[in-house]
């Protein structure tokens, strides 16, 4: 069944990734697609999006974003344009590397948008692929069970609420991270939520963000920052659980030398920072 919904889907060169999972974003059967690319873009992907559309009853809008350097991170403004574009005000979203569960995921959009509920998020199915990733897997997987609420870039947005809490100035700011930051504003909002869905609603094709040194360490910063609501056996608990040991690092950083105010906004200042620290250990 076609329901009044829209996909916003951005994508930038990923062609190989956007072959394997295009099919699946198509199965969701919505009315609009809005197939944001960051230009330019290889032509192949335009060609297959339209070729494997023409099948389904979807209206095919693509939108060319180019490159502008008032915004730090230009993921979010690909992505933000994408949400101006759609036709409705309920709108899945997700990555070109990840693989959606389609009977899984339209769960959420009779969800979503329900008082208050400005998003719906789901689980992902991490890949598996070499035996720290396996590690990791299982940690998230017993996280799961523990029926904790992440956050994972996989979900389901009402507009009016979005555009309400997030303003454009903010993602404007931003360096890495929208789900990180809209994940914050909510808990911190009381106006509105999301909601989570214990169920795999993708299945990742690619490393995690988080996995990278620098973004385990931006992580360990923003728990210093926090750490007099957080304690620090949590920051133990989570760095060994999750198997990231710069997430730790960062925390003992921060804690010693001091945590900017603004480090949730400032993101390329604590990246660098971030990246500086963990080169010099590299070289002693």
């Amino acid at each position: 069944m076609t329901r009044d919904f829209s996909i916003v889907l951005p994508v930038k060169d990923e062609l190989e990734y956007f072959k394997h999972v295009f099919p699946s974003y198509l199965a969701l059967r919505p009315r609009d697609l809005v197939l944001c690319l960051d230009d330019p873009a290889p032509n192949e992907i335009e060609c297959i999006a339209q070729d494997l559309a023409s099948t389904t009853s979807v209206e095919l809008n693509i939108v060319k974003v180019k490159k502008d350097k008032s915004w730090n991170f230009h993921q979010g403004h690909v992505r933000r344009e994408g949400y101006l574009q759609a036709r409705y005000d309920k709108i899945f979203t997700s990555d070109v590397d990840v693989r959606i569960v389609p009977k899984n995921v339209i769960e959420g959009f009779d969800i979503v948008g329900q008082t208050g509920t400005l998003a719906v998020v789901f689980a992902k199915f991490l890949p598996i692929n070499s035996p720290i990733t396996i590690m990791r897997g299982l940690s998230y997987h017993f996280r799961r069970l523990l029926k904790r609420k992440p956050f994972m870039g996989i979900y389901w947005l009402y507009r009016p609420y979005y555009l309400d809490l997030v303003p454009e100035k903010i993602i404007r700011s931003i360096y890495n991270g929208e789900d990180t930051l809209l994940k914050g504003l909510l808990l911190n909002s009381k106006k509105y939520s999301y909601r989570y869905i214990n169920r795999i609603g993708c299945f990742a094709l690619s490393e995690q963000n988080d996995d990278l040194p620098w973004r385990q360490f931006i992580h360990g910063l923003w728990f210093a920052k926090h750490r007099h609501t957080m304690g620090s056996l949590k920051v133990l608990r989570t760095s060994l659980m999750q198997l990231h040991p710069h997430m730790l690092h960062g925390y003992i950083h921060g804690v010693l030398n001091g945590v900017e105010s603004d480090l949730d906004n400032n993101y390329l200042k604590v990246i660098l920072e971030g990246q500086n620290v963990l080169d010099s250990k590299k070289g002693t």
